[in-house]
């Protein structure tokens, strides 16, 4: 019912950018209705700096201007204590000398089918 004073919920990223978990926050997309379904934002948390900020860095084509709006954005959040997190992941990886082609990325997806073994090992 949007009605409760704590929310537990976990997001992985689909997309390596900041807006993948600031739309979360996104208060337009918060239905009328406490009964109605609130997604992406099931928190049902509204902020109108937040969103107009929000708006801003998704229209901004600068880089680094995107940057310093969602980490208004991200202050915002704090500020309000909207979230509070618990928990992110962290990963390590320990590859023999003779791995090839291991596949890096900032999501954390790999194909494998590239992937062998050398006879050679290097550092």
């Amino acid at each position: 019912t949007g009605r409760c004073d704590l929310w537990r919920t976990a997001w992985l990223a689909d997309y390596p950018d900041p807006e993948n978990f600031l739309k979360l926050f996104y208060g337009k997309t918060v239905p009328e209705g406490p009964n109605e379904s609130s997604f992406p934002n099931a928190h049902r948390y509204v902020n109108p700096t937040y969103d107009s900020i929000f708006e801003l860095a998704l229209s901004q084509m600068d880089e680094l201007e995107r940057e310093r709006l969602y980490q208004q954005c991200d202050q915002i959040l704090v500020d309000d204590a909207a979230f509070i997190s618990l928990y992110y992941d962290e990963y390590i990886r320990l590859l023999g000398l003779n791995v090839r082609n291991f596949p890096q990325n900032a999501m954390e997806y790999r194909d494998l089918s590239q992937v062998f073994l050398s006879k050679e090992k290097t550092k």
